[in-house]
């Protein structure tokens, strides 16, 4: 019974070794498995921060674009304070041909002052259509200006929230970096104490088997005595027979 149990000792140890080497080979092949996902997680934060790089550019030249149309803004303002001017003069102008045909039909020889006045009144007319047709198209510049500067300003808000959105994923991805940076340690640890476990069971299955064999020689050097011990009892019994028959 004690071989018997020997035996079943060092089956269940050999299944444990064989349970522990299976343990410890899924180990290895979750922690090459946490390594993949761990260079993966690094070349995401590699990609992500290109994007964030890229946008950060397309951020420089909205903002230069930016201060482009405001510099155009600016000289648009000149440009609409110097017609005005044009517009003031020309009135000016206008009223000062107007004056030199009064005082030209006043005159009995002012025939040819009233036309060169009339020539300035109508040159005066015309500078006033002109400033006018370029104050439309300065209006016109500005509501464009204006609208693109206000696009501008909504681009710069969306590349600022995907720039956050960017920074987010990074964040998130040094994150998995290092949860996965950390299974990974574990992993490995876990495998290398089952790779130890493995030796200590394979270690304990040889001492069970060399005890088995050791204890199925007891129960074999106990068999010979217990057979020795009944035939020394058998001669006993016949020595105490011829005693009584002696006597």
């Amino acid at each position: 019974e004690q071989a018997e149990s020997m035996q079943e000792v060092t089956q269940e140890v050999a299944n444990l070794s064989a349970s522990v080497e299976e343990v410890a080979a899924s180990a290895e092949q979750v922690a090459t498995a946490s390594e993949q996902a761990e260079s993966l997680a690094e070349d995401g934060q590699a990609a992500a921060g290109e994007v964030e790089n890229a946008m950060d550019g397309i951020y420089e030249a909205a903002g230069n674009v930016a201060e482009s149309v405001e510099t155009i803004q600016s000289r648009v303002d000149e440009i609409s304070e110097i017609v005005t001017v044009i517009d003031n003069i020309a009135d000016q102008t206008n009223l000062l041909a107007l004056n030199a045909n009064i005082e030209a039909a006043r005159s009995a020889e002012g025939d040819g002052f009233a036309v060169v006045a009339d020539e300035v009144k109508s040159l005066a007319e015309e500078s006033q259509d002109r400033a006018a047709e370029i104050e439309e198209t300065i209006a016109a510049i500005q509501s464009d200006t204006a609208a693109a500067v206000d696009t501008i300003e909504e681009s710069n808000q969306q590349v600022e929230r995907g720039a956050d959105a960017v920074q987010n994923a990074i964040d998130i991805l040094d994150e998995i970096g290092t949860a996965v940076s950390e299974v990974d340690d574990g992993i490995t640890e876990v495998a290398n104490a089952t790779d130890s476990q493995a030796s200590s069971t394979e270690e304990v299955a040889t001492m069970v088997e060399e005890t088995a064999d050791t204890a199925r020689e007891v129960s074999q050097k106990a068999d010979q005595i217990a057979d020795e011990t009944n035939a020394q009892s058998a001669r006993i019994d016949e020595i105490g027979t011829h005693i009584d028959e002696m006597l």
